[in-house]
């Protein structure tokens, strides 16, 4: 190897650390996103149903309240920051 290759594989390693370090934190919170629903996900289909009177529009809302609330589960996942 030529001494630009050296210079474009040693600077590639930190790119390559931090794109595994990312990787692990979306494996995290998609765990614990898992969990949450897990934990909390028929309690929010009933607070839906009670909100829309119908099975179908409940899980309608469901998927749109998280699927907009997904972006911010690290802020929300804690309830002691209410």
């Amino acid at each position: 190897m030529d001494e630009w290759s050296n210079a474009v594989v040693t600077s590639a390693e930190p790119i390559a650390a931090a794109e595994h370090g990312a990787q692990q934190a979306k494996s995290s919170a998609a765990h614990g996103i898992e969990r949450f629903l897990d934990d909390r996900g028929s309690g929010l289909l009933r607070a839906a149903w009670l909100l829309t009177g119908d099975d179908h529009h409940a899980e309608d809302l469901l998927q749109t309240a998280l699927v907009k609330s997904l972006g911010k589960y690290d802020a929300l996942a804690n309830d002691h920051k209410f």
